[in-house]
């Protein structure tokens, strides 16, 4: 029913459930009510829903779920906006499940990831920390409900999948339709989603500026919180550089196009963030903490109604935050900010350099294992033979690429559940795997 995705409640409602998945904030909270007194009854907050894939914000400005979805907005949506002091991001922790911050690019097949918030933790600090100084900015980050920056690891262009995928959801697909949804892995998660047959949502407390913006004693523990938190959040964008930029600043030594070089350069900058856990690699859901969407149900929707010859192993965002975890890497489907496509056939010497430079700076690093970092690079067919992963080494043996067998194991991974056959058959004949590489954290 339209309005139930937003409610208007005190802070007394909702302080046991906050406390129990932040403990600290609740206490800066309480603060605040506390120096408030008896006005702090007048003082409201909002709880609300978001289903999977939804956009809680657009590139630094806000969205309520009914404008999340285009349609005009109900009384509790517009009651909800009219308490927010501008239009960017509020203060906001999650409450259940987690939710993506993304940068939308050029390339529209997959944002560029630069945090998974799970429960308990806070977003739009920068804004808040902002309205505390006076400022006004508008970042270019969007937020969405569950992770949007996902993989489908099976082939999705077979011309029966379509047919066999709007009998499992009892709904008609356009020819057009299916190629946006089968381009963007997440619109067609958030479709099924949509029809009714997967349930999965992200709630969260929305704290207008009533809450941090104040002059009594008790908003200033609210304000040395949040100042904390700023600092924590504000390392992946203002620490980019790593012991590989101090080495290589100003020393180009790639005879390849510029565009090229900034590529390459930036990915691997980017590898050194994602070991360091801050930004995500990519993981089979199977193996990650808490799935960012409700992929184990696709994965059954799909396996239940035999839709494709292949199980839909899914990959989602996930940090790299304790010793031995690892992640995944794709050169065909970078998360790299700079993302700027080198040539086709340049993905071997790609992998090539990357092993080479991993290797000379790993020494200066104290997170990536390079003894367990491994390269997958689909072999290059000739002119009318159909190409295929298998074991390669480079010149001088300097990076050993793992073959099929080796990276069927690393994402093969099936289940315990009664709907997945233990061999169910996994393919490798999808972009992602084609130039790949597997980090492990020491």
């Amino acid at each position: 029913m339209r309005g139930e995705h937003v409610s208007k409640v005190r802070w007394e409602e909702v302080a046991k459930d906050v406390s129990k998945v932040n403990s600290h904030f609740a206490g800066a909270a309480d603060k605040v009510a506390a120096s408030l007194g008896s006005s702090a009854k007048n003082l409201f907050l909002f709880r609300a829903t978001y289903s999977y894939g939804q956009l809680l914000a657009d590139r630094g400005k806000f969205l309520s779920p009914c404008a999340a979805e285009k349609t005009d907005r109900c009384d509790s949506c517009k009651e909800l906006e009219a308490s927010l002091n501008d239009r960017l991001i509020p203060l906001t922790l999650v409450l259940q499940n987690c939710v993506e911050v993304f940068v939308k690019r050029g390339h529209p097949n997959l944002p560029s990831p630069r945090r998974l918030l799970s429960q308990g933790e806070i977003f739009g600090v920068f804004e808040a920390v902002d309205r505390l100084d006076k400022q006004t900015i508008a970042y270019p980050w969007s937020i969405s409900s569950g992770a949007r920056s996902v993989v489908i690891g099976m082939p999705t262009k077979d011309s029966k999948l379509r047919n066999q995928f709007e009998k499992a959801v009892c709904q008609q697909i356009s020819r057009e339709e299916w190629d946006k949804l089968e381009k963007d892995n997440w619109e067609l998660i958030k479709f099924a989603a949509q029809v009714g047959t997967l349930d999965w949502a992200a709630c969260v407390l929305i704290f207008p500026g009533e809450w941090y913006m104040g002059s009594r004693p008790g908003f200033s523990e609210m304000d040395n919180y949040l100042r904390r938190i700023f600092s924590l959040q504000a390392r992946p964008f203002t620490h980019e550089a790593t012991v590989y930029d101090s080495e290589h600043a100003n020393k180009p030594k790639l005879k390849w196009l510029p565009v090229e070089a900034v590529f390459y350069y930036e990915t691997i900058k980017h590898l050194f963030q994602i070991t360091r856990g801050d930004v995500p690699a990519f993981q089979p859901v199977v193996k990650t903490k808490q799935p960012a969407g409700p992929f184990s149900q696709f994965q059954e929707l799909i396996v239940s109604n035999r839709i494709g010859r292949f199980f839909p192993v899914i990959f989602q965002p996930c940090h790299l935050t304790d010793s031995g975890m690892t992640g995944f890497y794709s050169l065909r489907r970078p998360s790299v900010l700079a993302y700027i496509p080198p040539k086709a056939r340049s993905w071997k010497l790609f992998l090539d350099e990357i092993a080479l430079d991993l290797k000379k700076f790993a020494a200066g690093d104290q997170y990536i294992d390079l003894g367990r970092t491994e390269f997958f690079c689909r072999s290059l067919a000739r002119k009318g033979e159909k190409s295929s992963p298998r074991l390669r080494q480079t010149r001088d043996d300097r990076t050993a690429y793992s073959g099929e067998s080796g990276l069927l194991k690393d994402v093969s991974e099936i289940p315990t559940k009664d709907w997945a056959p233990k061999d169910s058959k996994i393919s490798l004949d999808v972009e992602f795997y084609h130039a790949l590489i597997k980090l492990t954290r020491k």
